[in-house]
């Protein structure tokens, strides 16, 4: 007569089975249909010849502009606002006008 309840009889086999997949999957190693991680290394070296070549090409408009500066006349016209008299970004507005100080009145007094 065996003492054993029917749930251990179909625990036990199942218990091993998947004992001996986790030692196979051990054995085995990794997967194969997993994606691996590639490093993604940057070319330091394209990076510093694009950076090189970036400053040549910037040396060379500067060049440019300083021999256009230097033999050209450049006619440079500033205004403060647009025609409905709003003043442009970048343009500081002009101060207000203070009131004429009254007379006989003392200034700084109320």
């Amino acid at each position: 007569m065996s003492l054993e309840r029917p749930a251990s009889r179909l625990l036990r086999p199942l218990l091993l089975a998947l004992v001996l997949a986790t030692c196979a999957r051990v054995w085995l190693g990794p997967a194969d249909w997993l994606p691996e991680a590639q490093a993604q290394l940057p070319d330091t070296a394209k990076q510093r010849n694009d950076q090189l070549a970036e400053a040549r090409r910037t040396n060379q408009l500067l060049t440019e502009l300083i021999g256009v500066l230097r033999t050209q006349t450049i006619k440079v016209t500033l205004e403060g606002s647009d025609k409905n008299g709003t003043p442009l970004p970048g343009v500081p507005r002009p101060p207000e006008p203070r009131p004429a100080p009254q007379a006989g009145h003392e200034p700084g007094l109320p």
